[in-house]
């Protein structure tokens, strides 16, 4: 009696938990989750064969059905799973319970039938669900790729996967961790696609992969979760979807949002959360619009919100730069005519405030504030640079006061902003150049710009009188070399000092921001700066350089820039030098012999060639006596300037073998490409400077160097020397193609092959290119270099070579396989063993890939043929793909210069026509293609051919099928190939001229192999006369089926004739 109360309270506590689930469903008053269903599904399916149930069940179950109808959603559906599996855990002792359980299953099951659609939702979301599960938590590496492929598959099939991961988000308020991981993934595929378009097959037209209406929901539907988000990592996750999209979509097609950035700049419009969207907002939104409803409705509240906000008391210093920035983004992602009548009194506003924060006492607080307000004032005059002339000499004065601040942030903002101003053209062009780029404005605007032009020249000229000496005296102490700073960085700062150069100016050491602001300001005012270092120098040269160690560095460090801006403007600047030169040469401090390198190697540029070769010679001793790495990498680019500069005799060969081992040992110690590249530039231009003198002494010179030992060493270390590598194999290559073709140069190809010997392992394309230059540049007549090591050391690397699935190498590696064929190191026999390989490459949706396979092919058919071999079976699977790309009605879009691919591809089948026609055709017609269609296709894309060889062949293949070819067929086709006769005919009258490969064609990595030429010329046909087979095979075919009276024909006739 007990036991069974006990049961009996269990059962109504069961029933009583499933009747309060059912309300709980339809009042839809649930939380939910999404688990894996295919458990449940089994155990429905069994249910289904269970059929012992009591007539009032089935009633109940019926009634359930007919109200969940009306109710029942995905979401609701998903947490009936969950709740369903759960009780029939808990209860699978009670029978009574567990098949009111199974009622349930059952009624969803039912529902999913009657509504499909939302049972394919269900399945989607919980596959997505389960992946995005594993991609992001799994510790099993394989099973995370293993899931992101899964992703990425889904991602490519289906445009609606943010839909399906807009709907997970909705459905994971509980679970933040999957939610955060859902909006991750969403983040990415947005990312990706969202100016994306989908991948096309044939001539289909290109689509973007979102549709406007998909596209439209996810806007509304990010916007949603960024309202509903609370400060933390999911509201900057969802704020970075929100930016990738008003990238290119707001504010034109985004109107939800700007109603929402207008309803919080009413309502809230000091938030910081709020100014930080706006300010990233108004920054990536696309630039130079004109007025449009986000002016109209924005413009007045931010530019009131700005103009507030001018007492520091009353807002924290973040909030005044978020304020800043929001203001100037939106300003400058406008178009400057927007602006135009109201930026005269944003400029002076914004003048104003800085000069309330420099002469606040909180100043120091606000140094960020300051600088972004200096930065976007440059910026407003390089896009107004004749509307703020009124304020232009309150913004020069500014720049005056930031540069000679004792706050160094602020300084190098002043200098930033200096430069720029400095390196704006328009204001130092001559009138002629102005109106020249005024082409299409009208001409009372350019009359008004001329006016506006001349007050801006007198202001800038009177600043420049009297700033001038201020801006040398504050550069004078600002650039001073510091010693604590790296070799390479002390050559850097020296040579590398063009601004366009600094990726990230407020990251620039001051040092190069001031030499730089000091070169500009020379340049723009030449006379007054070349007086007043005129007088420093000449002050300097009374005391007997007896002068503040720090300045005299300084002085010499702007001396040094004289030359090159003397050779740029052709202004005679009245420099001592020789006094100069020869204090430093009597100097024995570190400090000056590195400027005096540095100085020979400036003046170069200016001087006649006598005083070059007296330079050379300073140089030379420098480089001999000093052990300093700054002055020998001085030193020789004093040399190599020498080298591009001297016009007279030298011997050459002597300052190779003395220069040598001083490149040699900078290369060991030095890392940067930057730096090496001029040092390989030197023995580049050295060796080619020799040409003309003994041979064997430049051998000598490069072997006892010690550079084969560093190219066997250092150039075999990690990633830090592939760009090192790099550069050596362009300096290898520019030299041998320097020598004419066939020219023994066994010094220079010694070094190439060291280099390939010992890299060929890095699979790097650098390696590869000089490897088949080496290859193509060998003739047999001449044996120019030995050539057996780089073959063995080719064939024993092939097969690993082969495993590079990568398009740049697969280019290179199929032409090396070609040039050892044509070399005879491969055979006929070897054919089994690539064209798998060319087989797996040509389905590479490459162009250049592609178009290399198609060339080898052509060279093995070419064999063959030379062979009198006809075995066009072993070619089947690649005449399989081949034919594939004939047949497309259009290249693929992917593909680029199709043409070229599709002119290979004609010429190539007629190869295998010629090769073996009636074989070919008998393989066409096994792979289902019938002859109809492959003419139509071929002809088609034979329309475009332009050479003579490629006609030729086109017009004799067409002759050797012509008995194949129905007589409706032949007149549809004739004036083509007509055409095509009379156009190769025309060129056989023409006089062809022997060419002769340009270094830049030899060094092409698509360049004509010499070779290839050989044996495609003997197979031209030239034995048969093209003029009498053409007419003999036209006329037989119009005789025998009678087509003399046809139109078409009798023209076609007319035009050869």
């Amino acid at each position: 009696m007990k036991k069974n109360q006990i049961a009996s309270n269990k059962s109504n506590r069961g029933t009583l938990q499933i009747l309060n689930f059912r309300n709980l469903i339809l009042t839809r008053q649930v939380c939910y989750d999404i688990v894996e269903y295919n458990k449940l599904l089994q155990k429905v399916e069994i249910l289904f064969q269970f059929s012992s149930f009591q007539e009032g069940e089935r009633s109940e179950t019926s009634r359930f059905i007919k109200n969940m109808q009306n109710h029942i959603n995905t979401q609701t559906s998903i947490f009936f799973w969950i709740r369903a599996d759960s009780f029939m855990t808990d209860y699978n002792s009670d029978k009574q319970i567990e098949i009111k359980i199974e009622f349930f299953l059952i009624a969803i099951i039912l529902i999913f039938n009657q509504n499909k659609s939302q049972y394919f939702i269900f399945l989607m979301l919980n596959n997505i669900y389960e992946r995005i599960i594993v991609a992001y938590t799994s510790i099993d590496q394989n099973q995370r790729i293993s899931a992101e492929k899964d992703l990425n598959l889904l991602e490519e099939q289906d445009a609606n996967l943010c839909g399906y991961l807009l709907e997970l988000i909705q459905t994971q308020q509980q679970n933040s961790q999957i939610k955060f991981f859902t909006i991750i993934h969403l983040k990415n595929v947005i990312k990706r696609r969202w100016k994306a378009f989908k991948q096309m097959v044939g001539c289909e037209k290109r689509q973007n992969y979102f549709a406007e209406n998909q596209k439209n929901q996810i806007k509304e539907l990010v916007l949603q979760f960024y309202c509903q988000e609370q400060v933390g990592q999911l509201k900057q996750e969802i704020l970075q979807i929100l930016y990738e999209i008003c990238s290119s979509d707001y504010p034109f097609k985004y109107p939800l949002l700007l109603k929402y950035i207008n309803q919080q700049l009413e309502v809230n419009n000091l938030d910081e959360q709020l100014l930080q969207f706006l300010k990233q907002i108004f920054k990536i939104m696309p630039k130079n619009q004109q007025k449009n409803d986000q002016y109209n409705c924005l413009w007045s509240k931010i530019a009131t919100l700005w103009v507030r906000a001018d007492n520091l008391n009353n807002y924290t210093q973040q909030s005044l730069l978020l304020l800043d920035k929001m203001f100037t983004n939106f300003i400058l992602s406008y178009h400057s005519n927007v602006f135009k009548d109201e930026i005269q009194q944003i400029f002076s506003s914004m003048l104003q405030k800085i000069a309330i924060l420099l002469q606040s006492d909180s100043q120091q607080q606000y140094h960020k504030n300051i600088t972004h307000l200096i930065s976007k004032c440059s910026k407003l005059v390089a896009n107004y640079p004749f509307q703020i002339t009124q304020n232009l000499p309150d913004y020069l004065q500014m720049l005056s006061i930031t540069i000679n601040s004792n706050k160094k942030i602020i300084t190098k903002g002043g200098l930033i902003s200096f430069i720029r101003f400095l390196k704006l053209s328009q204001f130092f062009l001559t009138d002629d150049l102005l109106l020249l780029n005024m082409k299409k404005n009208t001409e009372q605007e350019k009359q008004l710009v001329l006016k506006e032009k001349q007050v801006v020249d007198t202001i800038v000229k009177q600043f420049f009188e009297k700033e001038s000496q201020n801006f040398i005296q504050r550069f004078l102490t600002l650039i001073t070399s510091s010693n604590e700073i790296s070799i390479e960085d002390m050559i850097e700062q020296e040579e590398e000092n063009e601004f366009e150069k600094i990726l990230h100016p407020k990251d620039a050491e001051i040092f190069s921001l001031a030499l730089i602001a000091a070169e500009l300001l020379i340049v723009r005012a030449p006379s007054i700066c070349s007086n007043l270092l005129q007088g420093y120098i000449d002050q300097t040269i009374q005391a007997q350089f007896q002068i503040n160690p720090n300045v005299l560095e300084s002085l010499l460090i702007l001396i040094g820039l004289i030359p090159r801006i003397q050779s740029k403007l052709k202004f005679q600047f009245q420099i001592q030098y020789p006094i100069i030169i020869q204090y430093l040469q009597t100097s024995n401090q570190l400090h000056h012999q590195r400027r005096l390198s540095i100085l020979l190697n400036r003046l170069i540029l200016i001087l006649d060639q006598n005083q070059i070769l007296s330079s050379l010679q300073v140089a030379g001793n420098l480089l001999s006596t000093s052990q300093d790495s700054i002055i020998q990498y001085q030193s020789l680019l004093c040399i190599k300037q020498v080298a591009a500069n001297y016009q007279g005799n030298i011997q050459w060969s002597q300052i190779l073998v003395t220069v040598c081992p001083y490149i040699v040992a900078l290369l060991k110690c030095l890392k940067r490409t930057t730096i090496i590249t001029p040092l390989l530039d030197l023995l580049s231009k050295l060796i080619e400077k020799c040409q003309s003198e003994s041979t064997e002494v430049v051998v000598r010179a490069i072997e006892n160097s010690g550079l084969f030992q560093l190219m066997q060493s250092k150039f075999q270390e990690a990633e830090e020397n592939l760009l090192i590598i790099d550069q050596v194999c362009q300096m290898l290559k520019t030299l041998i193609v320097a020598y004419p073709l066939g020219t023994k140069i066994p010094h220079i190809f010694q070094m190439a092959l060291v280099l390939v010997v010992n890299n060929i392992n890095s699979k790097q394309a650098c390696i590869l290119e000089l490897a088949l230059l080496l290859l193509r540049e060998y003739d047999e007549q001449l044996q120019n270099f030995p050539i057996d090591q780089l073959i063995s050391i080719l064939q024993q690397n092939l097969e690993s070579l082969l495993s590079d699935t990568s398009q740049i190498n697969s280019c290179i590696i199929i032409s090396i396989i070609e040039e050892l064929y044509l070399l005879n190191t491969f055979s006929l026999n070897d054919f089994s063993n690539h064209i798998p390989y060319l087989e797996s490459r040509y389905s590479q949706r490459d162009t250049n890939v592609k178009n290399s396979v198609l060339g080898l092919t052509t060279t093995l058919i070419l064999m063959l043929l030379n062979n009198n071999r006809q075995d066009i079976a072993i070619f089947s699977g690649l005449i399989q793909v081949i034919l594939s790309d004939l047949l497309e009605p259009e290249m693929n879009e992917i593909l680029e210069n199709k043409f070229r691919i599709e002119i290979q591809i004609v010429s190539i089948l007629n190869r295998f026509i010629i090769l073996a026609r009636d074989n070919f055709f008998s393989f066409v017609q096994q792979n289902s293609i019938s002859f109809e269609k492959y003419i139509q296709s071929w002809m088609k894309k034979s329309e475009i051919l332009e050479s003579e060889k490629s006609i030729k062949l086109n017009v004799i293949a067409f002759l050797l099928i012509i008995d194949y070819v129905q007589p409706n067929i032949f007149i549809q086709y004739f004036t083509q190939i007509a055409t095509q006769y009379a156009r190769f005919s025309k060129k056989q009258f023409i006089q062809k001229t022997i060419t002769v490969l340009t270094p830049n064609q030899r060094l092409s990595q698509h360049r004509a192999s010499i070779r290839k030429e050989k044996i495609r010329n003997t197979q031209m046909h030239n034995e048969h006369n093209l003029q009498q087979f053409f007419k003999q095979k036209i006329q037989d075919y119009i005789l025998k089926h009678n087509l003399s009276q046809d139109l078409t024909v009798i023209q076609t006739l007319q035009m050869i004739s």
